[in-house]
């Protein structure tokens, strides 16, 4: 499966079970180590497509 387009995988990461995307287009709308403290789930932020000359697709920070 292939998933090229950052809305595309948001929506998928958000139905995942154990999984928390905060990923906001906005300053601090990412999750930081703080925030994750003591919670059990992956969090997943900067969700963000990588430019076309690196044909790698999309990058994400997961915490």
């Amino acid at each position: 499966m292939r998933i090229s387009d950052e809305e595309e995988a948001r929506d998928i990461l958000r139905e995942a079970p154990g999984v928390m995307v905060i990923d906001k287009r906005e300053a601090g709308g990412y999750v930081t180590l703080w925030e994750c403290v003591g919670d059990y789930a992956t969090f997943i932020s900067r969700i963000r497509q990588e430019p076309a000359r690196l044909k790698m697709g999309l990058t994400m920070v997961r915490l």
